[in-house]
Order: C-alpha cells, then structure tokens, then sequence
C-alpha cells in the first residue's frame, strides 16, 4: 500500500508539471529490425522507450522469418525503425500483417535509417541470374561507422517529428553519441591504419561498407553470387585466386557454412575470423561501439604480423 500511495504521488507531481504521468505505459514503443537499430535507438531515447527488436543478430538477416509475437509487438508499436535499401525482404509481409499502413507511409511512424547514405555497388542490371541483388545497392552500411552517424540522425529526426516536445532530450542525446562516435573513429582507423591494402576473402558481401572504410581490398566472396550456394568449381578457382593475390584474411559470420571457409584457409594459409554484423551477436559485443571494437580486435589479432600491400 505504501508503494502505491508513492506512485500515486508521482504520478500525480508528474501530471502537474509535465503533464504526462511517469508510467512505463507511456513510454514510446519502438519496434526495430535489428539489434543495431535498437541500441541507436535506445541511446537517443535514453529511458523514454520500450525497445523490441525483429531480427536475431545471430541470424542472416536476409532470411528472417517473423514470429507471431513480432507480429504483435508491430501492431502495438508506436514507431518502427528498420535499415532501408530492402535489407530486410521480409519487411512488407511483417507490416501487412499487423496492419499498420501508416508504417508503410513516408515522412510517418517508421523511419528509414539509411536516408542520405551513398549506397555502394548499386547494379545496372537486376537480373535472378547474379543471384540475390539489392535493385538499390548494397545494404549493409552501418558496418561502416560514419554512416550509423547518418543512420542516428534520422532516427533522431523522426522521433522529433512524432514527439516535438522531447526533441531537446532527443538532440542532447544525439550530441553525446556523435562525440563517442567522434572519437572512436579516430581510435578505430589508426587501429586498421596498419592493415591497409590487405586482401582477403568475405563469404557474403556484407563487409563492402567496413573494407571500404579501412582500406582492405576483397579479391572475391565464398559465394559463387550472393545467396546461391557454394560450388566445388568456384572454391577451386577462388583458391587459386587467393594464392595469387596472396589473400591473409577470410570474413564469415556464424550463421554460414564454415566447411568451404576452412578448406579454403588449409589450402592457401589465410586465417578465417568470424565477425558479426549485429551487437548481440558476440559475447561482449553489447551496443555499437562493443560491436565494432569486437570486429577490428578480430582482426587485428588475424593480421598482426602479417605483410600486405
């Protein structure tokens, strides 16, 4: 009964000076695709949202298959956040059957994260025959940390277009997350500074966006094309090819077959280090910032030593 009468109390003290009650229930629902999504989130809103996540980040996210509670925690929602550039195929079947159309409707409740970013390896020709192609580019950005700056901008900005009077708390918030960001990516490229020029050999072709940023050169994927299965002809004319271009470094993540990877390290002496692309997805690896040491610590540990360029 004490607690009660407390609660009451701030309640009531919340209604007179803010004119909201300080009930979780008023918290801001936020529904995001993924774990990356989520934390950006959560360090722009602090602790005025409830935050769920679709996607495991242990998981192509590619091949997400949305569960009834998914279905359910969209329909509630009060904001749906997702990568954009058809990261997520799924997304269309997930919205239609929660039934919120105003997660469909641009400048609405949903915000495109990936608004303002330069899309890498855009195709000239959408055609099934190059496998899984993304008609607008690669989009896996957030792996290269100066877009997540774009990407919490917009989260930012479409927060304050549903919840003007928080915007001080939002834009405070943004500022604290782009100093952090500021700073680590300094620490992050003198990291990778010394690895400049480094070949290697991704699985899929996730890493665009981070080799891109870091100077590494990928010389060809274990994926004959994105999404079509792996080939003895293709590992065998890869293997050659990395011998050739004296390839140091394998990227796979745990979801994918780590048989071609291993056959491929023992044949041509390059290392395999498995990355993530989603915070969560490593022990550790919490938020953002985690994810990303995780990754260039993998790295640095794989290439220490090593000559390239």
């Amino acid at each position: 009964m004490k607690h009660l009468s407390l609660l009451m109390v701030m309640t009531t003290a919340c209604l007179m000076y803010s004119g909201k009650p300080c009930l979780a229930a008023d918290k801001i629902k936020i529904v995001t695709t993924t774990t990356v999504l989520a934390n950006i989130a959560e360090q722009i809103t602090g602790d005025a949202a409830d935050i769920f996540y679709v996607a495991s980040p242990k998981r192509d996210l590619h091949k997400v298959s949305p569960t009834p509670q998914d279905v359910l925690k969209t329909k509630k929602a009060d904001i749906f956040i997702y990568h954009g550039l058809q990261a997520e195929p799924w997304l269309l079947p997930l919205l239609n059957a929660s039934g919120r159309n105003e997660f469909l409707e641009a400048n609405g409740k949903a915000i495109d994260a990936s608004v303002g970013v330069e899309p890498l390896e855009v195709p000239s020709d959408v055609s099934r025959l190059e496998g899984d192609i993304h008609p607008f580019g690669n989009p896996h950005y957030w792996l290269d940390p100066a877009n997540a700056k774009i990407a919490a901008k917009n989260i930012t900005e479409g927060l304050k277009r549903n919840y003007p009077d928080d915007g001080v708390q939002f834009d405070d918030r943004l500022n604290l997350f782009n100093q952090k960001l500021e700073d680590k990516l300094i620490e992050w490229s003198s990291r990778m500074n010394p690895f400049k020029g480094a070949t290697i050999v991704t699985y899929h072709r996730s890493w665009s966006y981070f080799v891109k940023a870091y100077g590494l050169e990928v010389v060809g994927e274990v994926e004959p094309k994105p999404g079509i299965p792996v080939t003895s002809k293709h590992l065998g004319e890869l293997e050659t090819k990395m011998r050739s271009e004296k390839v140091s470094l394998i990227i796979t993540e745990s979801y994918q077959d780590d048989k071609p990877t291993h056959r491929l390290a023992k044949a041509t002496g390059a290392k395999v280090v498995e990355l993530s692309q989603f915070n969560g997805g490593k022990k550790g690896a919490n938020n953002y910032f985690d994810l990303m040491d995780y990754n260039i610590e993998q790295i640095e540990a794989a290439l220490k030593g090593v000559r390239h360029g």
